[in-house]
């Protein structure tokens, strides 16, 4: 009897376990296509680094930026300046990244946390509602709806020309509880892991109460 509720006891905690790992594994499967971008935005940086070394400037601020850069980087390198998420083909003159805004002043005194490049506004809409943003210090960041951060992209950066973008609902921040972080869509999953979890212990407890008064 004691082998059949210990082989129960771990099956449950078996579930538990993958009970609360399956957001987690949801989550990393929807977040591929983001980190598609994050890399074409390393690689889009690294461009703008080699641009500024051959020309001593950086490529006009504006609509001319980002063609000026794509015609920089070569058409070999299209796939650079896709967001797979958002589904565009590769191909001349397609673009899913905004670019700094006319007026922005890309120099040696411009701030590092400067936005230069940025994901389109909707470019992972239904994911996790931020975007992915490059700044002048090379470093790529997620940003969310409702920051400082955003506003600073929306005002410092401009979609491409003829891209529309309709702007993603602002959601609930996750929230982090012992280190860690669990998001709004997996509550429900948490909590029931949570409650099973501490029905497991009470089992648990009750056998063993049982199992010393027995002794007894």
């Amino acid at each position: 009897m004691r082998k059949l509720v210990a082989i129960g006891l771990a099956l449950a905690a078996l579930a538990t376990v993958g009970l609360l790992l399956l957001p987690s594994l949801a989550a990393a499967r929807k977040s591929s296509p983001q980190r598609d971008c994050r890399n074409n935005l390393r690689q889009l940086g690294t461009y703008l680094v080699m641009y500024e070394s051959k020309y001593q400037a950086y490529p006009p601020t504006g609509p001319a930026f980002m063609p000026t850069l794509r015609g920089f980087v070569g058409p070999g390198q299209d796939g650079l300046f896709v967001c797979k998420s958002y589904g565009s083909v590769p191909g001349p003159g397609v673009t899913d990244y905004r670019g700094p805004a006319a007026g922005v002043v890309l120099d040696a005194n411009t701030p590092a946390s400067t936005p230069v490049i940025a994901d389109c506004l909707n470019n992972h809409a239904g994911s996790s509602g931020g975007i992915q943003v490059l700044s002048f210090d090379g470093s790529v960041s997620d940003v969310m709806p409702g920051t400082p951060a955003w506003g600073a992209v929306l005002a410092g950066t401009v979609p491409p020309a003829g891209r529309s973008e309709t702007l993603p609902p602002l959601r609930p921040a996750p929230t982090r509880i012992a280190g860690v972080t669990i998001s709004p869509g997996a509550y429900p999953y948490a909590l029931g892991g949570v409650l099973l979890l501490g029905l497991l212990v009470v089992v648990a407890a009750v056998v063993m109460v049982r199992s010393w008064t027995r002794r007894d």
